[in-house]
């Protein structure tokens, strides 16, 4: 069956699975968004359409931990169909009238097709952390236990947060496609998710549903402003490099990734597919504290966010720093905005609503913890070299704080009156960033930016106002979060300071596009009034305008550039194999297609980021080394990995059988690959050709199951 069959078969395949797993997500949402009016039940439409794969896999993971069933391709189906049948009673009146639906629908599909044809046309899975991220989800889809080990440490625990590819794994399962094409369809799903959290986010912040359409078509499509720089100064053809260039505007070695660039680079990592969910959460927890006040929300509604904030933070731990300060600010405002007779009864609510998330936080995340064994040390401390500047900090966020401070120039937030109270904590709340600026400054080699604390300051100390007035409280509030954090990135950092930048810019991404929209929605108000606000609207939109161009530029950049030789377009990732080497191409499909579980493999060992690891990454065959820096920062210890390296090499590099044999056993090594990788190690005097030979002159010990030109697979005899 050819590669363009195969594709459409997928993509069909994958739509009918979303649409399978809705009905249980859909009555999930409709606890949360308990209103009986179509915009309740069209924003609890698109968040059950995001959480659905979510809700599934964390279903299915709990059951195949407490070993109520396993994971198997046919269990996941049975849960699935029992699932939807038992939601149908919470169905009643649960879906939009039939035209919003279509319109939810439509955007979707319209979105993941365009995606799909993005991926059609740079398919390859090859190059950056893709070869971790396809060896986790061949991994997951092929092992039907918990807790699953290290793909590159086989047998040791894999201590990360992998809750994400486990999510894209079960899907696989559930559809049956072949993980070369759904690595491409998840990383189309992830992308149309992304645009409907947003979107439902925004219908939350409660703008018009137009601003609300285009602007979760600009913040998760757009780029950031680092295009104009660039452009203006690249002399060669558009490719790879002017794209890779709009995310590393920040001080080296920070990177500055956002919405659309996670999804055309086609990582599929845990911050990327933790995104969608992310901004749903955000968005529940918004509708819950400050915006649905008429209707109070129930225990049930929390317990299911704290469910799902375990969820995000299995497949992605960074979340938990800007959703556990995001969940603390609603909790604040909802305080602050309830009347003056009802704050001690919010007050009173409050421990109820914490305890109700916390048992839902910790339905999940008490298996999920234990499964994960010995946590890995978290680092923090001050940042002390390579902020970042105002400027900078502008190029990237600039189409979305230019409309925020526009609108706030003709009254978008309204400011404190005399009440004193308000003042000081507005005013206190702004000079915290700046007083930490001043104490980091006596520990760097450079000061922080003080223009860019400045702003940020102006943003908290206006969120804070709004918040602390009860006044509009989740504008307050996404205002508050984004000038508080992002003066934190540049002074204090959690295991590196370019991951702290890079992990929490996408939250602010996200929070600053939100507030833009409701910006622009704000002044196109005004103008629509008559009153002086016509070139304000427009100057406001202009950034916006230049993102969405950024954001078209990107992917031409892209779908002319080719980094490896492969057919396009296919959603097939690994149809370049055959360019490479067709004999271990061949080599891998067999293995694909004729070795079941999970048995130990192992193959040559090398640097991070180049061709070592490429049959466990294609295949999801454990191997007893992969790229060493990786797994250090998975709690494999130092000895544990230098032990390995030296297995390898003695595997490979002994003329001896029984020294060979004794690091097999002890790995209990099954498959052992000799292709054109391992042979060229011969040249550069890490092997001997005949320590290599030793498999094919010993039958007894080692028997050949496969051969095609110089590569070879042998399989480990039991004696």
């Amino acid at each position: 069956m050819s590669s363009a069959i195969v594709s459409v078969i997928s993509l069909i395949s994958w739509i009918i699975a979303t649409v399978v797993l809705l009905p249980p997500s859909l009555a999930a949402m409709r606890t949360v968004w308990r209103g009986s009016d179509d915009d309740s039940r069209e924003q609890a439409l698109m968040a059950a359409l995001v959480c659905s794969p979510f809700l599934f896999a964390g279903i299915m993971w709990l059951g195949a931990w407490y070993e109520v069933f396993s994971l198997s391709s046919n269990t996941v189906r049975v849960v699935s169909v029992a699932l939807v049948v038992g939601s149908i009673p919470f169905l009643k009146n649960a879906f939009p009238t039939w035209p919003i639906t279509l319109r939810v629908a439509r955007w979707y599909l319209i979105v993941f097709l365009g995606w799909a044809a993005f991926r059609a046309f740079t398919p390859e899975i090859f190059w950056g952390e893709k070869p971790m991220d396809f060896s986790f989800l061949n991994y997951l889809v092929r092992s039907n236990a918990l807790p699953p080990d290290d793909p590159w440490a086989a047998g040791h625990p894999l201590n990360y947060y992998y809750f994400g590819q486990f999510t894209w794994a079960i899907f696989h399962k559930l559809t049956g496609v072949d993980t070369a094409y759904g690595f491409n369809l998840a990383l189309s799903a992830i992308g149309a998710g992304l645009f409907l959290a947003v979107w439902t986010f925004l219908k939350v912040v409660r703008v018009t549903n137009r601003a609300a359409l285009l602007g979760a078509l600009v913040i998760t499509l757009g780029s950031n402003l680092e295009w104009i720089q660039i452009l203006a100064q690249w002399e060669r053809p558009l490719g790879f490099d002017f794209f890779w260039a709009t995310s590393r505007l920040l001080t080296s070695p920070a990177i500055s990734e956002y919405h659309s660039w996670s999804v055309m680079f086609g990582d599929l990592h845990a911050h990327l597919i933790g995104l969608p969910l992310g901004v749903v959460c955000f968005a529940i927890l918004a509708r819950l504290t400050v915006v649905q006040s008429t209707l109070p929300s129930t225990g049930i509604a929390w317990a299911i966010v704290g469910f799902l904030e375990a969820l995000l933070y299995a497949t992605n731990s960074w979340e938990a720093i800007p959703h556990g300060g995001f969940f603390v600010l609603c909790l604040m405002a909802k305080f602050f905005a309830a009347d003056s007779g009802r704050k001690l009864s919010t007050l009173a609510e409050m421990p109820l609503r914490i305890l109700a998330f916390s048992g839902g936080v910790f339905i999940f995340l008490k298996s999920w913890l234990v499964a994960l064994g010995d946590p890995v040390a978290v680092q923090y401390w001050w940042v002390v070299q390579d902020h970042a500047t105002a400027w900078q900090v502008l190029r990237h966020f600039g189409q979305f704080v230019i409309p925020i401070f526009l609108a706030c120039s003709v009254g978008f937030i309204s400011w404190p009156g005399r009440r004193w109270v308000v003042w000081l904590a507005a005013v206190g709340t702004a000079l915290v960033p700046n007083g930490l600026a001043f104490y980091v400054a006596q520990l760097s080699n450079g000061s922080p930016d003080f223009i860019l604390i400045a702003v940020c300051s102006v943003l908290a100390f206006i969120g804070a106002a709004k918040v602390f007035r009860g006044d509009d409280s989740t504008i307050g509030v996404l205002l508050l979060a984004s000038g508080m954090l992002i003066p934190l990135t540049e002074l204090v950092y959690v295991m590196d300071h370019t991951n702290t930048l890079f992990k929490l810019y996408l939250s602010i991404w996200t929070w600053l596009g939100v507030l833009s929209v409701a910006a622009i929605s704000y002044l196109g108000k005004r103008y629509a009034d008559g009153l002086r606000a016509k070139w304000l609207f427009r100057c406001a939109l202009i950034p916006m305008l230049l993102a969405g161009i950024g954001g078209l530029v990107n992917v031409y950049s892209l779908v002319t550039f080719q980094r490896v030789v492969g057919p396009r377009p296919t959603l097939n990732g690994m149809a370049y194999l055959s360019s490479i080497s067709k004999s271990e191409a061949d080599m891998i499909f067999w293995m694909r297609n004729n070795i079941d579980g999970v048995p130990v493999i192992v193959e040559a060992i090398g640097d991070g980021y180049r061709e070592f690891g490429r049959i466990t990454m294609n295949t999801g065959l454990p191997a007893v080394l992969g790229w060493e820096y990786h797994v250090s920062q998975r709690g494999v210890d130092r000895d544990d990995r230098t032990a390995r390296a030296e297995a390898v090499a003695t595997i490979y590099g002994s003329e001896d059988v029984s020294e060979a044999l004794q690091r097999i056993r002890r790995y209990r090594v099954r498959y052992i690959v000799v292709g054109g990788l391992e042979r060229s190690l011969v040249s550069d005097g890490r092997y001997t050709s005949r320590a290599l030979n030793k498999f094919s002159q010993h039958p007894e010990f080692f028997e050949r199951v496969f051969k095609s030109g110089d590569t070879e697979l042998y399989a480990v005899r039991n004696r």
